[in-house]
C-alpha cells in the first residue's frame, strides 16, 4: 500500500469492502497503462492477472465493474477513486453518469464542497476544489477552459438522458450541438480527451442498447461501474462478466453496514379467515400492525438519543399501494379520526404521478425533508414512485399491500430501506431492523429465504446423490447413552460442591460399571410406578443390590473389573438415577383392547355444550423473524382486529369446508348449532367483542367439535375395550429409535435449510437442546419444523421421535379396521412439558379424514384419558393427543397454538 493510498483511506474512514475495491483498482492501474493507445485486449489479459473473474469488459474501451451492496458507500468509494487516479496517474478529467434525475441530483450535492456527505472531505492536499461540471450548465462554463495550466480536477457529472435522448427540434442530443467557445460539440470535446475517465453509478441501467451506443463514443481511457446489481435489466438479467470485485448484499447484513431485513406477522396468523372476499380486513390489519411496530420503533429510537447523547431520529412507515385509487382511499382512512384517534392526519403525505402543481412539490420537499427530526411525516403512502436514488436511512417499516410472490415482495420493497441512521449498527434489534409487514407471506418469505430465492442468501444443504453409498443400520444413542460414552454419567469421588452436577466417569472400567447400574435402573424401572418413584429407597437399593450382583458375575471372567477402585455404587447410582429421569419421558404401561358390533346411521340434536366451555381469546402478538437468521424471533402485543361482520361466519365457513357436510341439505341444522354456540359462549364471555375474539382464535377448533358431534350422531355401535395396566413404566432406551445412516455421509444441524425436501428423510439431523437422542431422522419436512418448533417452544422439555416398531416396548397401542382386524398404533411424537405429556402424530391435511387416520386418533384418545387417569393418582402429568395436518406446521406457528387447534380430549 502505498502513501497515497493510506492517506485516502484514512481521510474517507472506508469501510473494508470500500479498502477492498480501492486496492484492486490499485492492482489494476499498476499493471495496466491508462491510454487510448493500449488495446483493449492486452488491457484485459493484465487485468485478469489481478481479478480473473473479469472476463470481457462488454464495452468497446477498457471497463470495470465493482458490485457493491446499497447502503455500504459507493458514492465514497466513487470519490476514493477519484482522489486516487488524479494523485497518482494524473487523471484530470472525469465523467460520472447517473440514470435519473433523483440520482443526478444527489451526485451533484454530494460533489458540492461543505455539503454533509461531500465525497473528498480531509483530501484537500490530493483534491482541490474540483470543478464541477454538470448537464444543467455545460454549455456556459467556457471561462473554465481559458487556462491551460489549470491542472485541478474536471468531474463532468450528467444524467445519461442528457446525451442520448436530450434532443433538440432537429433530432440531434444537445450535448452534440456545435458549442461555440470550443469549436465543437461539448460530447465530441469530452470523447477527445486523452484521459477521460468514466464512471457509471447504478451501472446496470446503461446496458440498453441507446444508452451503451452513446458511451462507447465516449472513448474514455477506463469505465469504473458502481452498482449493487450486476446484472442486465429485465426478467432474464445476465450477469456482468466485468465484475472486478463484488460485495452482495449477504455480506453487508452479515457485517453490519446495513440493517437486518425481518418480516413481520402474527402469531398464529389464520389465512383462511382473510380470503379474497375478506381483503380489506387483512389490510386493516396489516396498516394496525404496521403503526404499531412503527411506535415501537420511535419509543426506541427516542430512548438511544437520550442515553447516547446521539441524534434524534424520526423513522417513517411506507405504504406500498395497488394503484392511485387505492392510494389515496388508504390516506383518507389514515387521516380520518377514527384511525389512531386522528393522531396521524398531518403525519401523512401520497406520492404518485397524477400529482402536480403546488401539492407535488409540495410532496416532493416533504420527501426530500423526511430524514429531518422536525418534519412531521411519519407515513408515505406510494404506487411506484420512488425509485433508485431516493436513499434515506430513517424508513424502518414498510407494508406492502400489491399482490406479489413472496420472493418479488421482499426485493421490490426492502430495497430503499436498508441504511442505518448512525452508520453503523447500534445491538438494538428494533433500531438495525427493516420491517416488512407480511402476515399472509410471513412462511413463504421465511422459506423463500432458507431457499436462497433472495439475494440475501444463506448457506444450505443440498445433498446429491452422488458419493453417498450403501446404507447402514445402526441403533440411535440417546443422551444418556452419550453421557455414559463419554464418562459424564458415574460418580467415583464426588466432591461436596460439585453435587448438583452430572457425574464423571475416571477410567474405562468405571465407565463399565456405569454401564452396569444404566442396566439395573432399567430392570427396575419395570416395576417403579414412576420414574420419580426410582428415587425412593427400596428402589435405590434395588438398584445397588443388581449392580452389585452383576458386577461380582462380570469380575469372574475379568479381573481389571473390580469393587475396590474408588467406585462409590449408592452414590453412583442416585446420580445416575437422577440423569436417567431430567433424560427420559415416563410411559405408563397400558393395553387397550377394543371390540365393535353393529352399525350406524344419522339424526337431529341439540349442541352439547359442555364441549365449548372455558375457551378464553389468545393474546394477538406480533412476530419478527429475521430472514437471515430464522431462530432469531420477537415478539410484541397487538390489537385485536375483528375480520368478519357477521359473528356467524367464524363457524359456518369451516364448517362448509368439511366435504362430509352438505350446506344444502343441513343449512338449518348449521345455523341452529352455531347459534347455540355462539349465545354459550357469549354467556361467560361477557359481551359479543370478547365471543368474536374468541372464535377470531378458535373457530376452527370449535367448528370442528360441531363437527364432531354431528358426525357423532350416525349412531354409531358401541365399542367395547378392556383396559390393562401393568407394573411399572417403559422407559425410553436405545432400542425406541433406530436410523439408517449412509456411509460416509455428515449429521445436520436441526436448524440447516435443505432444498430438496425428498431428501429429507434420508439425513440425519443433530444439534438438539431437549430431543432425548442426539440424533433424530424425520419422514418428512413436516415433522422437521414440527422438531423446530419444539425446539424453540420455552414449555417444551424434553421430546423423542419413533419410528422403529420396537418402540412397542413403550406403547401397546391397538386399533381396529373396517374388517375389525386389530393393528398396532405407534405415534410420531412424545413430548414433555412443564405441565403436560402429548402423542403427537403429523398427517397431509387432505388424510385427516381418512377412516384409519381417525380409528388411530381413537385409540391413542382413550390411551391418552387412561394414562391421565393414572399419573393422576401417582401425582403425574395428564396426557393428550395431538393430530396435526401439515398445513398447519409453518414457521409462524407456536406449539401452543397447535395443542389449542389440534388437543383431542
Amino acid at each position: 500500500m502505498n502513501d497515497t493510498q493510506r492517506t485516502i483511506e484514512q481521510a474517507l474512514s472506508l469501510r473494508a469492502p470500500q479498502k477492498e475495491s480501492l486496492d484492486i483498482l490499485v492492482q489494476i492501474l499498476n499493471k495496466i497503462v491508462l491510454s487510448k493507445e493500449m488495446s483493449a485486449d492486452e488491457a484485459l489479459r493484465l487485468i485478469r492477472e489481478v481479478c480473473p473473474s473479469v472476463k470481457d469488459f462488454e464495452h468497446a474501451f477498457p471497463c470495470i465493474c465493482f458490485a457493491i451492496a446499497t447502503g455500504v458507500g459507493k458514492t465514497r468509494l466513487m470519490g476514493a477513486m477519484i482522489a486516487y487516479l488524479h494523485a497518482e496517474k494524473g487523471i484530470k478529467n472525469f465523467m460520472v453518469l447517473a440514470p435519473n434525475l433523483t440520482i443526478y441530483n444527489k451526485l451533484k450535492t454530494d460533489f458540492t464542497p461543505n455539503t454533509e456527505k461531500y465525497v473528498f472531505p480531509g483530501l484537500k492536499a490530493l483534491v482541490d476544489v474540483p470543478q464541477i461540471i454538470t448537464g444543467d450548465d455545460y454549455h456556459q462554463v467556457g471561462g473554465l477552459f481559458d487556462n491551460p495550466n489549470d491542472n485541478r480536477v474536471r468531474i463532468n457529472i450528467f444524467n445519461i438522458s442528457k446525451i442520448d435522448s436530450d434532443k433538440d427540434a432537429r433530432g440531434m442530443p444537445r450535448v452534440r450541438r456545435m458549442a461555440e467557445y470550443l469549436g465543437q460539440s461539448y460530447f465530441d470535446y469530452l470523447s477527445g480527451l486523452k484521459d477521460l475517465v468514466l464512471i457509471m453509478d447504478e451501472a446496470h441501467r446503461y446496458r440498453a442498447n441507446a444508452g451503451m451506443a452513446a458511451i462507447n463514443e465516449l472513448h474514455p481511457v477506463l469505465g469504473i461501474e458502481l452498482t449493487a446489481t450486476a446484472k442486465s435489466v429485465g426478467a432474464k438479467g445476465k450477469p456482468f462478466r466485468n465484475i472486478a470485485y463484488e460485495y452482495n448484499l449477504a455480506h453487508a447484513i452479515c457485517d453490519g453496514y446495513v440493517k437486518k431485513p425481518a418480516v413481520v406477522g402474527r402469531l398464529d396468523f389464520n389465512r383462511d379467515l382473510y380470503g379474497s372476499s375478506n381483503s380489506e380486513a387483512l389490510e386493516n390489519l396489516k396498516i394496525k400492525d404496521g403503526i404499531k411496530v412503527h411506535e415501537s420503533i420511535k419509543a426506541e429510537l427516542q430512548v438511544y438519543a437520550d442515553n447516547k447523547k446521539a441524534k434524534l431520529v424520526k423513522p417513517f412507515m411506507m405504504i406500498v399501494a395497488q394503484n392511485i385509487d387505492h392510494a389515496e382511499s388508504i390516506e383518507a382512512k389514515i387521516k380520518s379520526d377514527d384511525f389512531e384517534g386522528g393522531r396521524y392526519k398531518d403525519k401523512v403525505i401520497v406520492v404518485n404521478s397524477k400529482q402536480n402543481g403546488e401539492l407535488k412539490d409540495e410532496v416532493l420537499q416533504r420527501l426530500l425533508a423526511i430524514e429531518n427530526a422536525d418534519e412531521p411525516t411519519e407515513i408515505v403512502i406510494h404506487v411506484n414512485m420512488l425509485g433508485e436514488g431516493w436513499d434515506v436511512n430513517n424508513l424502518y417499516t414498510i407494508v406492502p399491500l400489491r399482490t406479489a410472490d413472496s420472493k418479488i415482495l421482499v426485493e421490490q420493497t426492502i430495497g430503499r430501506g436498508l441504511r442505518l441512521p448512525f452508520g453503523k449498527r447500534t445491538g438494538i434489534d428494533g433500531i438495525d431492523r427493516l420491517h416488512v409487514i407480511a402476515h399472509d407471506k410471513f412462511s413463504d418469505i421465511i422459506n423463500a429465504a432458507q431457499a436462497e430465492q433472495f439475494e440475501f442468501q444463506q448457506e444450505y444443504i443440498d445433498n446429491t446423490d452422488s458419493g453417498l453409498t450403501g446404507k447402514k443400520a445402526e441403533d440411535n444413542t440417546s443422551k444418556l447413552d452419550e453421557e455414559v460414552k463419554k464418562g459424564h454419567i458415574v460418580v467415583t469421588r464426588p466432591a461436596p460442591d460439585k453435587q448438583g452436577t452430572l457425574p464423571v466417569f475416571d477410567n474405562d472400567v468405571n465407565k463399565r460399571i456405569g454401564n452396569i447400574v444404566r442396566e439395573a435402573i432399567n430392570e427396575t424401572s419395570r416395576y417403579a410406578l414412576t420414574a420419580e418413584n426410582l428415587l425412593t429407597p427400596d428402589n435405590q437399593n434395588k438398584i445397588v443390590e443388581i449392580a452389585t450382583e452383576k458386577i461380582k458375575e462380570i469380575r469372574l471372567e475379568n479381573s481389571e473389573l473390580s469393587l475396590e477402585p474408588l467406585v462409590d455404587i449408592k452414590e453412583t447410582a442416585k446420580r445416575y438415577t437422577e440423569s436417567f429421569i431430567k433424560l427420559n419421558i415416563s410411559v405408563p404401561r397400558i393395553k387397550i383392547l377394543y371390540e365393535q358390533e353393529g352399525d350406524f346411521t344419522f339424526d337431529d340434536f341439540d349442541i352439547d355444550t359442555a364441549d365449548f366451555a372455558g375457551y378464553q381469546p389468545l393474546r394477538p402478538t406480533v412476530i419478527i423473524g429475521e430472514l437471515m437468521d430464522k431462530s432469531k424471533q420477537d415478539e410484541m402485543k397487538a390489537a385485536f382486529v375483528d375480520c368478519h361482520s357477521d359473528i356467524t361466519h367464524y363457524l359456518l365457513v369451516p364448517l362448509i369446508e368439511d366435504p362430509a357436510i352438505s350446506y344444502q341439505k343441513n343449512a338449518d341444522l348449521l345455523y341452529k348449532l352455531i347459534h347455540q354456540v355462539i349465545d354459550y359462549i357469549t354467556s361467560y364471555s361477557g359481551s359479543e367483542l370478547n365471543t368474536r375474539k374468541i372464535l377470531y382464535f378458535h373457530g376452527e377448533k370449535l367448528a370442528q367439535k360441531i363437527c364432531t358431534q354431528i358426525k357423532a350422531h350416525l349412531r354409531e355401535a358401541p365399542m367395547t375395550k378392556r383396559v390393562k395396566i401393568d407394573s411399572g413404566y417403559a422407559a425410553v432406551t436405545s432400542a425406541s429409535y433406530k436410523i439408517s445412516t449412509t456411509e460416509g455421509q455428515e449429521p445436520v444441524n436441526i436448524r440447516a435449510f435443505v432444498r430438496d425436501k425428498e431428501k429429507i428423510r434420508n439425513l440425519v439431523f443433530t444439534g438438539f437442546n431437549k430431543c432425548l437422542f442426539a440424533k433424530q431422522k424425520f419422514d418428512s419436512n413436516t415433522e422437521k419444523e414440527l422438531a423446530e418448533i419444539l425446539e424453540r417452544t420455552p414449555a417444551v422439555q424434553k421430546w423423542f421421535k419413533i419410528n422403529n416398531d420396537r418402540a412397542g416396548e413403550i406403547f401397546d397401542i391397538k386399533y381396529s379396521d373396517d374388517d375389525r382386524q386389530m393393528h398396532r398404533y405407534l405415534p410420531d411424537f412424545i413430548v414433555e412439558t412443564v405441565d403436560a405429556k402429548y402423542m403427537i402424530e403429523t398427517k397431509a391435511a387432505n388424510q385427516m379424514s381418512d377412516k384409519v387416520v381417525q380409528a388411530k386418533k381413537e385409540a391413542a384418545v382413550d390411551w391418552c384419558k387412561i394414562a391421565t387417569g393414572f399419573e393422576r393418582e401417582h401425582h403425574g402429568k395428564p396426557w393428550h393427543y395431538l393430530l396435526i395436518p401439515d398445513t398447519t406446521i409453518v414457521a409462524d406457528r407456536g406449539f401452543d397454538k397447535l395443542v389449542s387447534d389440534f388437543k383431542e380430549d
